[in-house]
């Protein structure tokens, strides 16, 4: 008994480091797209955690508009269930530690009743290979929350692009999905998920 608690166990070092990982739940960035905006430019974080870096939310494949509290994005392309992969939103999140990613949820803005019906996001973890969450039946309506489960990513470390997709418009190019912004009833663009406070002993490296 005296030795068992004397020599370092294998199994008390993986619980030990694992303890030593934990980290509650926490907004890593929030794009909030207030006051006067287009689609040419990026929108800048308004939230960005502790000890992560990211860019600035940007988007590829839709027109230039402007708007004001909401972030133009669009219009649809193909009206069909396969994503377009050529037209998405985009931002990158790194960090020195361990990230497990939960959600991301995006405040979307339809006016023509031809919004997108279903979103999905991939990243660069499998060089957009396949989706990480995927969701089916939006209302293509108005504004509606999208909210995507990103707990089937493995928690990385390093660098990862995000990139969100719409797409299984009613009709193709008539309508926009943009991002609405605390100024007009939305939430922007927030990713959760925690950061570890060191570097895990499992990870999968972007």
């Amino acid at each position: 008994l005296q030795r068992l608690v004397s020599a370092a166990s294998p199994l008390l070092l993986v619980l030990t480091a694992f303890t030593a990982h934990e980290a509650s739940a926490q907004v890593l960035v929030q794009y909030d797209p207030v006051g006067s905006q287009g689609s040419g430019s990026g929108v800048f974080p308004a939230i960005n955690a502790p000890s992560t870096t990211v860019s600035e939310l940007t988007q590829v494949g839709f027109g230039g508009w402007g708007n004001t509290d909401v972030w133009p994005v669009g219009q649809l392309g193909l009206a069909s269930t396969t994503i377009d992969l050529t037209r998405y939103v985009t931002f990158t999140v790194d960090a020195p530690t361990l990230i497990t990613y939960t959600s991301l949820s995006y405040s979307r803005r339809s006016y023509l009743s031809d919004g997108n019906r279903a979103a999905a996001v991939r990243t660069s973890v499998d060089n957009f290979a396949t989706d990480v969450a995927s969701l089916t039946g939006i209302n293509p309506q108005g504004d509606v929350q999208i909210d995507l489960d990103l707990t089937g990513l493995a928690p990385t470390l390093g660098l990862v692009e995000f990139r969100l997709y719409f797409y299984d418009a009613p009709i193709a190019g008539g309508d926009w999905v943009d991002l609405v912004s605390s100024n007009s009833g939305g939430t922007g663009l927030v990713l959760s998920g925690s950061v570890s406070n060191d570097v895990g002993v499992n990870y999968c490296t972007a």
